[in-house]
């Protein structure tokens, strides 16, 4: 039997000592690993990679003038790198080798990172009481940053001020489309149930009969927690959860993407580019998108109105 044999769709269980309690993302226990068979060592180190890594083609900007994903969230990452990187010194090569050659076969050597640490400030957000909070607080961020960016001052000033302006209006975005989730996931039974049935990390559960009305109980943390962790401008995916969570249409992401790429060299490169160029910004470049980003909020909050009568998306 070669180590082919233990690789397929199928989604193996793992005994309860094969996992780091309260890890997250998944990590193995590396004394578990070390003495595994070799089935239950390749569900583990591919859930491992799958909790980390992404095919590009889901979260990452293509530009066929530059010819292929622009990895602006960094990578890109080589499967066969990052195993052995990990589990190089406890489990052998042949095993690594057959998830690697599996990997290559589904994406690549080139995958995008999964990022689950959530980076919109944890303090702006909030538990809605109602349908139209998200989008009322969110007009008031908006606001508020624009008084941000109307700050005067020679031209390293205005260009810091434009630069914190233009990430307050993402993570406001993300703010308001976590709120908004969360809201109707809480508020009603039937976005629940096809929020859970939707998420890939859900459907993977096997449960048997003695474990369904435990996990019933703990679904709905479960759910909360999912939400708190994802990463809201990872625009597609966030879109593809709401279509098929809240039954409505998202408008076109097209002119997100840029954004989240421009936000990205403000958050994590200081304010510059890959090739080290400042970013720079004007005043109604930030205007723009506050008002670009109001208004996709409020086709959303037009759907959310006709998909649930009885509620007030939006307070006239």
């Amino acid at each position: 039997m070669s180590w082919d044999d233990y690789i397929d769709t199928d989604y193996i269980d793992l005994p309860e000592e094969a996992v780091i309690p309260d890890a997250h993302p998944f990590e193995p226990s590396d004394e578990w690993l070390s003495s595994a068979q070799p089935e239950h060592q390749l569900e583990a180190m591919k859930r491992w990679f799958q909790a980390r890594f992404v095919d590009p083609a889901q979260e990452t900007p293509y530009d066929g003038g530059e010819g292929g994903y622009q990895f602006i969230h960094g990578g890109p990452y080589d499967p066969d790198e990052e195993l052995q990187d990990r589990f190089g010194n406890i489990v052998e090569y042949g095993v690594i080798e057959q998830l690697v050659n599996e990997l290559y076969s589904e994406v690549g050597d080139e995958w995008a990172p999964a990022d689950w640490e959530p980076d919109y400030d944890e303090a702006l957000a909030m538990v809605a009481s109602g349908p139209g909070e998200p989008y009322q607080m969110l007009c008031t961020r908006l606001d508020q940053i624009r008084q941000v960016a109307s700050i005067n001052g020679n031209f390293d000033v205005t260009q810091v001020a434009n630069q914190l302006a233009h990430a307050g209006i993402i993570s406001a975005l993300e703010a308001y489309l976590s709120e908004t989730v969360t809201y109707w996931a809480n508020e009603d039974e039937y976005v629940f149930r096809d929020l859970v049935s939707s998420i890939e990390e859900f459907q993977k559960a096997k449960l048997s009969v003695s474990d369904i009305f435990k996990e019933m109980e703990g679904l709905h943390a479960r759910l909360e927690k999912y939400l708190q962790d994802l990463v809201w401008h990872r625009f597609e995916k966030v879109r593809s959860l709401m279509q098929r969570g809240l039954k409505i249409t998202i408008p076109d992401i097209g002119f997100l993407m840029k954004e989240v790429e421009i936000r990205h060299d403000i958050i994590h490169r200081g304010g510059r580019d890959k090739q080290g160029r400042a970013v720079v910004l004007t005043g109604q470049q930030v205007s723009d998108i506050s008002e670009n980003v109001k208004v996709f909020a409020a086709y959303i909050e037009q759907e959310l109105a006709q998909r649930f009568e009885s509620h007030s998306a939006v307070d006239k």
